[in-house]
């Protein structure tokens, strides 16, 4: 599905992404590390936004290049970090720009819909929704273009941000079916949430892929030590050997 090779991108001569070689089938991914680890810029190079200064990323054996990229916007779905409307467009608006052919009433659309309260919302202008608001708005519009019988690789930038318990649940169990057909990436700080799950996780520090595990419940208390600097005392390990962060 997803085939990163040897890929490297400068950011600043103090700063840099790779080498990094990762291969993806078909799942659900927590990418996880702290600020300034490169997560984002990683999911810009998977994507295409920005053209990696060395190595190969071919999603479905297409090469993603700055000269493929209407081949690459059918293969690809991204939920960037930063939102930005520039006009007073209603939520449906804005999700009948994205998809000219949306019928609102269909089954799985309505689940999606639904699941994320947006159906009081359609009418109500973006830029007067709360930040969780908007936020439910700019994952329907990506969720609402993933039905599709063929793989697709998902990217997702700090989708929990501003969702209460409710919607987090919701779009991790609604993803957590789509993985069955789909890779799908998320970066996102919610660690004890992913601690309890049992999907895969690439841990990233400083540019670089720190560890790759298949089951992010096994990560270890020392890697969170290591890895996003926490002090020994905030580590809690349960009965089962899991471990969770206490405190947040």
């Amino acid at each position: 599905m997803l085939n990163i090779e040897q890929v490297e991108y400068t950011i600043n001569r103090d700063f840099k992404i790779g080498p990094i070689s990762l291969t993806l089938s078909t799942g659900f991914y927590h990418l996880l590390g702290p600020n300034g680890s490169g997560k984002t810029t990683l999911l810009d190079i998977i994507s295409g936004l920005i053209p990696a200064k060395k190595g190969i990323i071919s999603i479905s054996e297409e090469p993603v290049t700055l000269f493929n990229t209407i081949n690459i916007c059918q293969l690809r779905r991204y939920l960037t970090q930063q939102q930005d409307i520039h006009f007073s467009l209603s939520v449906k608006e804005m999700l009948f720009i994205a998809h000219n052919d949306l019928n609102i009433q269909s089954k799985t659309n309505h689940i999606i819909l639904a699941g994320l309260d947006l159906l009081p919302l359609l009418d109500k202008k973006i830029c007067n929704l709360s930040g969780g608001e908007q936020q439910r708005a700019h994952l329907a519009r990506v969720l609402l273009n993933i039905d599709s019988h063929s793989p697709l690789l998902l990217l997702f930038d700090e989708p929990y941000t501003g969702l209460d318990v409710k919607h987090k649940y919701w779009l991790n169990h609604y993803l957590k079916q789509q993985a069955a057909d789909h890779c799908i990436i998320i970066c996102h700080h919610e660690l004890n949430l992913a601690l309890n799950c049992n999907q895969s996780a690439i841990i990233m520090n400083k540019g670089a892929i720190h560890t790759v595990v298949t089951d992010a419940s096994t990560i270890k208390k020392d890697t969170l030590m290591r890895v996003f600097s926490l002090p020994e005392g905030s580590i809690n390990t349960l009965n089962d050997s899991k471990v969770q962060i206490i405190g947040i």
